[in-house]
């Protein structure tokens, strides 16, 4: 899947990041960014609470294409 692909799917991606220090373990969900007037992922637990952090798309795209990210299929 290239970028555009990407970009226009917006896919639910799921896995494990390192954010300051701490291991988050979840769902990544694409929404909408008022501060950034752009799509962005934002991390949801696996219980579905909405938490803190998130990344753009390309960020997205990135940690995906280096195996750290993965789609969830439907």
């Amino acid at each position: 899947m290239n970028y555009l692909q990407f970009i226009q799917q917006k896919p639910i991606l799921t896995g494990r990041i390192t954010v300051n220090g701490k291991q988050k373990e979840g769902v990544f969900i694409p929404l909408w960014s008022r501060y950034s007037n752009s799509m962005v992922y934002h991390y949801h637990t696996l219980k579905g609470n909405k938490g803190s952090g998130g990344f753009t798309m390309m960020r997205a795209y990135s940690l995906l294409n280096n195996g750290i990210l993965s789609i969830i299929e439907d």
